[in-house]
């Protein structure tokens, strides 16, 4: 764990903390998968905070967008929407459950790079000479 060196220098205790079995299987590889929230989801009208999603379902939710809207609450206090866009992340297993469960319809596979930055596209002008 990366926080253990934290941890342990500053005499602190990680609350709610189990650690999880190590597994080779591919089921319990952590992934990402974006998905739409539909109608008659679980989601709907709810908030993070209202609906313990690590503890029922094993996943966490990284990000929120609702076509064309700018959403400004924090992503514990958003409620959500039919036709918002999610981001949960989870072991392999837990996710198709949760997903199911939770009445979100998954979207392709975008290969989502979470926590790294996207690359730039420096603008270039273009002048005709003649």
């Amino acid at each position: 764990m990366a926080l253990k060196p934290v941890i342990d220098q500053g005499g602190l205790e990680l609350l709610g903390a189990v650690e999880l079995p190590k597994s080779d299987s591919k089921d319990d590889e952590l992934e990402a998968v974006e998905a739409v929230v539909t109608e008659g989801s679980l989601l709907i009208g709810q908030t993070l905070e209202t609906l313990s999603l690590r503890q029922r379902f094993e996943v966490n939710m990284l990000a929120v967008g609702r076509s064309g809207q700018r959403i400004r609450d924090r992503l514990q206090k958003t409620r959500f929407q039919i036709g918002d866009t999610v981001v949960i992340q989870g072991r392999q297993g837990a996710l198709t459950e949760a997903l199911s469960q939770l009445g979100c319809l998954p979207l392709a596979e975008r290969n989502l790079a979470l926590g790294q930055q996207r690359p730039r596209l420096l603008p270039v002008s273009c002048s005709a000479l003649g």
